[in-house]
């Protein structure tokens, strides 16, 4: 019976895991398919600064409520009803988990 037991956790903890890697695919989609558009118009620095906004949101947002990148995110763009910033919340977050922190300046 344990055995059982653990093999519905193990499973449930890759069903887990396979959700979590699917919105990062999501999201990394989301990011890259907004940096080309300053990056099209080679405007990479207003890229960086108009995430550095968000990312500092962000961050205020995961103290203040004591949340993770992702948790706070989801929280956030529940909240928001304008697409545009939503995806801009979701590139901010995305950046900052992959250790690229605009805000930090």
């Amino acid at each position: 019976m344990k055995n059982e037991t653990l093999n519905t956790t193990e499973l449930s903890n890759n069903a887990n895991l396979l959700l979590a890697a699917g919105v990062a695919l999501k999201w990394k989609y989301y990011r890259d398919t907004h940096y080309k558009l300053y990056e099209v118009t080679k405007d990479v620095e207003g890229y960086k600064k108009s995430i550095s906004w968000y990312q500092k949101v962000l961050k205020g947002w995961m103290q203040k409520h004591n949340k993770q990148i992702v948790e706070a995110i989801t929280e956030i763009c529940k909240q928001e009803d304008d697409a545009i910033t939503k995806i801009k919340f979701i590139c901010a977050g995305y950046d900052l988990a992959c250790g690229q922190d605009y805000a930090c300046n």
